[in-house]
């Protein structure tokens, strides 16, 4: 039951990302839900949910979600009748709180742990403010005397006519549906709806793509003759050129098509008319507040210009709050036209002085439109910029209201996250210390942003986030942070800092931070592991910090993680073993020691893992073989030659020079020798030597060299491969590497030992003056060796 009610809530916050009216209600109501999910996952952590009812969380959960379904996609019904929706929402409420109280008590006559009695309590807070706000968006509409009024009003809303008046006579169709529903309480409204005048609906208006009435009407040259606005009939006709977006037919040419002026003028005509009742209707509604944050979006396209709307942030506090509204919901929109003309109408400068000396409303509204525009092109982030909008946002961060501390954490987030100029800019600007403040402690959502924003700043601006003193608030977070999300966020963090960055690396060694990895590692979300998995990788590329990786109990988690976890997990934690195991005696063996070789040789051999993943685990596999002979033998043991010899045939480029490194390391054995011939690894190597790229080649003639040492019957194999004329190219081309053709050339010496006929077969293709240096060199090594040994006897 309780992996069902933590679904309910993910569904509840999906669909909250869609909802369109009622936000304030319908925001704080997720707000609730999200902290009751930490509840439950604690429950299901803890294995502690014996005795506990939960059929009350979810009908009201249940209830939840249905408020919101209708909020995103039933936006006439929810607004039309909002007292009906509100309710249910604060019932919902009401019997959450109620159940949390019978589960407080049921917690506290057990043995349960304390912090889940935290956990309990702070849902429990949140439910009563919630209960006490009374989810106060304000009734919307009360008054309007036929149908085409009434959709002329919801237009301020934001909502297309077409649509509005579709569903105003689907809502009178559902009527004694509605009427039965005993938590209905709009009957009265209801009643007027049902018997006011019906619209006149220019069905002949509206586009057959957007379903809205159209702007820019063309004739679509077919049999249907249909009219279709123009930019969504251009993008149709870009992506399928013959085929009808009404019908689906199929045509042998290109669609063509022609503007329809006697259409447009009737509609320019018909919308004048709505615009005038539209006023008129406004004018009767001004006193009455509006449901959301979208209305005074809908004034400005329809009424007012932008340049008056930055005329009007220079004037009363009033208007300086709806100007900067209207300018938020305009850029939110991301309409490349509207952000081009804020910025050219110089709108960017005042919206930066209202977000630092503006009323409270007007500081989150400022910060929002800054937030909003910062989040598109680049021209206009740098203009943020440079009017002083970093400094400003960060500001807000510091002393912001919650809402206004949200909107300019997401505003740095966009910033952040488009390059180190602005990053820098952040860190100048004293954003650090307020964004870990709010991560730290600001809630679920806005904690959440603020962690998105620290991340953005490590990953773009590294050595500056470090020295500001962004590593010990990010390990803290990444130990104790309040929800999965900001954890996941901390993690991901310290993964930008530690990657490529030495003085960062150390920084988070010295705070704590393998603790945090590991401990995110072993009982983490699966993001969170997946980005402490990276961390530790990237931590584990500087020698002095391996040690220290392992003592933490790094290892068993990692290991775990390429056993059972996601393949992005499998890959990043394969890496991290790789790293640790590279020149460091103790790690190969605790890696062995803790199964590792096992789990990397089944993800190497696994035909559902990631190319990546499997590269990774070769590589893990190569420094775990390299200097220790039991890890040698263990692999082979293990069944690891014949994927590595797969992986060497028929990877990608990265595949390839994975399993042959692999496999060149393993051939200094005697028994993987011939393990590695018998599962078809020459001809492999071979092959790669001869058309590999540079570092393929070499490790290619690496592991024919380790293969023929000492061993007649391969030998023999490379010779019939092809190998000696293939390692006589190599080791005399003059575009390869030194090492490539140093391991071709000891490969050949390897090949002539003791094998007249090989002998003859290098002094055919003309090789005598490469073996024979090599030669010379070791019978000498030899020779004094011998001499060393026979003085001091």
């Amino acid at each position: 039951m309780l992996e069902v009610l933590c679904q309910e809530v993910a569904t509840i916050q999906r669909t909250y990302l869609e909802v369109g009216v009622l936000k304030k209600g319908c925001k704080e109501v997720r707000n609730l839900a999200e902290t009751l999910g930490d509840v439950f996952k604690f429950l299901i952590q803890t294995e502690q949910n014996s005795k506990i009812s939960l059929g009350a969380f979810h009908d009201a959960l249940t209830d939840i979600n249905a408020v919101f379904e209708v909020c995103a996609n039933d936006k006439t019904r929810a607004i039309l009748f909002s007292t009906t929706y509100l309710a249910k929402l604060r019932a919902a409420t009401s019997q959450i709180y109620d159940a949390l109280v019978v589960l407080e008590t049921r917690v506290s006559s057990s043995s349960y742990v304390p912090r889940l009695s935290r956990e309990i309590r702070d849902a429990m807070q949140e439910a009563r403010a919630v209960r006490l706000l009374a989810v106060s968006d304000d009734d919307i509409i009360r008054d309007f005397q036929d149908i085409d009024t009434l959709v002329a009003t919801l237009r301020a809303h934001r909502i297309d006519e077409g649509d509005a008046k579709r569903e105003l006579l689907a809502i009178r169709r559902d009527r004694d549906v509605l009427l039965a529903d005993s938590s209905f309480k709009d009957h009265a409204l209801l009643e007027r709806l049902c018997h006011a005048t019906p619209p006149a609906f220019p069905e002949h208006f509206i586009c057959p793509i957007t379903k809205e009435v159209m702007r820019d009407p063309v004739l679509l040259l077919t049999d249907a003759g249909r009219s279709y606005d123009r930019l969504p009939l251009e993008e149709h006709l870009r992506l399928q050129p013959h085929r009808d977006p009404l019908t689906g037919a199929d045509f042998p040419e290109p669609l063509r098509y022609g503007p329809n002026r006697s259409l447009k003028a009737a509609i320019d005509q018909w919308r004048a008319a709505q615009k005038t009742e539209t006023s008129s209707v406004r004018r009767r509604s001004e006193e009455c507040p509006p449901d959301d944050d979208d209305d005074d979006a809908a004034h400005a396209r329809d009424e007012v210009a932008i340049d008056s709307l930055v005329r009007m942030l220079r004037l009363s506090n009033r208007e300086r709050e709806k100007a900067a509204k209207a300018l938020a919901m305009l850029a939110r929109d991301g309409e490349s036209n509207a952000i081009a003309a804020i910025a050219s109408a110089g709108g960017i400068p005042p919206l930066v002085a209202l977000a630092n000396a503006g009323s409270n409303e007007a500081k989150t509204w400022a910060g929002c439109a800054l937030a909003n525009l910062a989040s598109r092109d680049a021209e206009t982030r740098v203009a943020v910029s440079r009017a002083g909008g970093v400094r400003a946002l960060a500001a807000l961060v510091a002393s912001g209201t919650v809402e206004a501390k949200e909107e300019a954490a997401r505003g740095l987030a966009s910033l952040a996250s488009h390059g180190p100029d602005e990053a820098a800019a952040i860190v100048r600007a004293g954003g650090i210390p307020p964004l870990v403040a709010l991560a730290s402690d600001g809630g679920k959502s806005v904690g959440l942003t603020a962690a998105f924003a620290l991340a953005n700043v490590a990953s773009n601006d590294k050595s500056a986030a470090a020295a500001a003193g962004i590593v010990p608030p990010l390990v803290a977070l990444a130990f104790h942070g309040r929800t999965d999300d900001a954890k996941e966020k901390a993690a991901g963090a310290l993964r930008n800092l530690a990657s490529n960055d030495e003085d960062s690396r150390v920084a988070i060694v010295e705070a704590g931070g393998i603790s945090a990895l590991v401990a995110l590692a072993t009982s983490g979300s699966t993001e969170a592991k997946e980005q402490a998995a990276a961390a530790v990788a990237s931590l584990a590329v500087d020698p002095e910090t391996r040690g220290a990786i392992a003592n933490a109990g790094t290892i068993p988690a990692l290991v775990t993680l390429v056993n059972v976890g996601t393949d992005e997990a499998k890959a990043r934690a394969a890496i991290a073993l790789s790293n640790l195991a590279w020149n460091n005696a103790n790690n190969k063996v605790a890696i062995a020691r803790e199964g590792g070789i096992l789990v990397l040789v089944a993800l190497v051999a696994n035909s559902g893992s990631e190319e990546s993943a499997k590269v990774a685990g070769a590589r893990a596999l190569t420094n775990l073989a390299s200097n220790n002979a039991d890890n040698k033998v263990a692999i082979a043991r293990a069944g690891g030659i014949p994927p590595l010899v797969a992986l060497a045939k028929g990877g990608g480029r990265e595949a390839k020079l994975g399993g042959a490194w692999a496999l060149s390391m393993l051939a200094n054995n005697a028994e993987n020798r011939v393990a590695i011939a018998s599962a078809g690894g020459i001809p492999v190597l071979v092959s790669l030597a001869a058309a590999g790229t540079d570092e393929e080649k070499e490790k290619a003639a690496a592991g024919l060299r380790n293969l023929a040492w000492k061993n007649a019957e391969n030998q023999v194999a490379i010779s019939r491969a092809g190998g000696i004329p293939v390692l006589v190219a190599l080791a005399n081309a003059a575009t390869t590497t030194d090492a490539a053709k140093r391991a071709a050339a000891c490969a050949l010496v390897n090949l002539v030992r003791n094998n007249p006929d090989n002998q003859v077969a290098v002094a055919r293709a003309g090789a005598i003056s490469i073996v024979a240096p090599i030669l010379e060199d070791l019978s000498r090594s030899a020779s004094s060796s011998s001499s060393s040994s026979s003085s001091s006897s």
